[in-house]
């Protein structure tokens, strides 16, 4: 009798050993990067958009600066830079909303990055692919100073008034849009957009999308959602939530059920979030040539400062002598 009672018990715990493997949870690690204000990924957002019954997202918040705000530039990079040298995890899922997209995609396309290859997967929501973009966008439409468009060449002289609220900000130094051919083709990319965002334009998704692809990355998914929102997009729809966790599981980023390992659930189609990128050339192509220009506008004034500051100074100098006694016969 004793040997039936422990054989039973050890059924049991066999069986309970095995429902528990079957049924455990993946735990992923997500970096959720947040946008201007540090919001948009707060843990409980993140973890209903990637976590199911069989994932479970483990999320580590990196801040954005408070005081040195630039857009996602140097100062917003050294946050994560840092935040990733401490980590030892090799697989890492970014979440990111605003300007902390423009972080992640800055980061990544710096060459001298040595963590890069922890990075698998992007999760953009309300991109931000220019700065200079995101300003006359803001000011345009968020504010309601619709008037500005009439004024000329407002795209660039814009950006330098905004400095006084980002002084650490650089119209001119790394945007999205000119370092997409650094980014690596290799690593899914989601991007998910309001068509009618009131602070981030969605023609810079597009551009996004657009670039990314022609870049060789097949794997950039472009979600659009029909509203003026700008952050939480995903928020009360389930639909898009699973449609973003299937794109990770088709890319083996989060673990399927045994159903859809077995076959069994029908096949999830891509087609929906992956449209012709050829359909925003030309909306690429304008932010490009405003970017390029912003560069071309920028070392102008550089060398216009320069020269005038070294013909101020010979006119100072000559006013005091100064340069009558540098190039007087006396001095050779």
């Amino acid at each position: 009798m004793k040997k039936i009672c422990l054989f039973i018990i050890l059924v049991l715990l066999s069986s309970h050993t095995t429902y528990s493997k079957n049924n455990a949870t993946n735990n992923v690690c997500v970096y959720a990067i947040p946008g201007l204000n540090n919001v948009g990924v707060e843990d409980d957002y993140v973890q209903m958009c990637l976590s199911d019954k069989d994932n479970t997202a483990h999320v580590t918040r990196i801040e954005s600066p408070i005081v040195r705000i630039d857009l996602g530039q140097k100062h917003c990079q050294n946050y994560l830079k840092q935040a990733l040298e401490k980590d030892d995890t090799d697989d890492i899922i970014i979440y990111a909303t605003s300007q902390g997209t423009a972080t992640a995609l800055n980061y990544l396309a710096n060459v001298d990055c040595n963590h890069n290859q922890k990075i698998k997967a992007l999760v953009l929501e309300s991109v931000l692919i220019s700065g200079n973009d995101a300003i006359q966008h803001t000011v345009s439409d968020q504010m309601g100073c619709a008037f500005v468009k009439k004024i000329p060449s407002y795209y660039y002289w814009l950006p330098y008034a905004a400095k006084l609220l980002y002084p650490f900000y650089s119209p001119a130094g790394q945007q999205v849009i000119t370092s997409l051919q650094n980014i690596p083709n290799d690593i899914p990319i989601i991007i998910i957009h309001a068509d009618n965002d009131f602070q981030l334009s969605y023609e810079g998704a597009c551009a996004l999308y657009y670039g990314l692809r022609t870049n060789g990355n097949n794997n950039v998914y472009l979600i659009t959602k029909h509203t003026r929102q700008h952050l939480y997009l995903l928020n009360k729809r389930p639909d898009l939530q699973k449609d973003v966790r299937n794109i990770l599981k088709h890319h083996n980023l989060l673990t399927s059920s045994t159903r859809e390992q077995t076959g069994q659930a029908a096949p999830y189609d891509f087609t929906a979030h992956q449209p012709n990128p050829d359909d925003f050339q030309n909306t690429y192509n304008i932010i490009l040539n405003r970017e390029t220009w912003h560069t071309r506008l920028w070392y102008t004034m550089f060398i216009g400062g320069i020269s005038g500051a070294v013909g101020l100074a010979c006119y100072i100098g000559k006013k005091l002598g100064i340069v009558d006694k540098i190039f007087s016969t006396d001095s050779f």
